[in-house]
């Protein structure tokens, strides 16, 4: 699922627990009341039918934009507003437009023309068309 070939296998712990140390938990309830605070911004939003472009990204390690997304012309459907991860969260990129792709734009000639998909995307992964 947008992953990057050679970056090794996922390997998920069997219940894992939410925080696996103590201070884990500490930091999610300050960053959350920051958050709430509004000590971190959050507004650049995206808009319902706003054309969009995938950003042509190569990064050395874990990207959030599945290769086969890169470059390809899509349209925000509907904006989800901040979902955080420490990672985009830290580098002020974390909204998650849900973003639809015409199967014909993504798959080329082999796709059914009529087709299309929608994917959440983060924001940091588009650029307007």
């Amino acid at each position: 699922m947008g992953g990057m070939h050679g970056m090794g296998p996922i390997n998920p712990e069997i219940d894992e627990p939410v925080f696996h140390a103590d201070w884990e938990r500490r930091m999610f309830a300050l960053w959350t009341a920051a958050f709430a605070a509004g000590m971190y911004n959050d507004n650049e939003f995206r808009f319902a039918g706003e054309a969009v472009v995938a950003r042509n990204i190569k990064p050395a390690d874990y990207t959030h934009l599945a290769c086969y997304l890169r470059g390809k012309n899509g349209a925000i459907k509907k904006d989800h507003g901040a979902f955080g991860f420490p990672d985009t969260m830290a580098h002020d990129q974390g909204e998650t437009p849900h973003t639809s792709f015409s199967a014909l734009e993504v798959w080329g000639a082999d796709a059914t023309s009529q087709g299309s998909f929608c994917v959440d995307m983060w924001d940091y992964t588009l650029v307007p068309a």
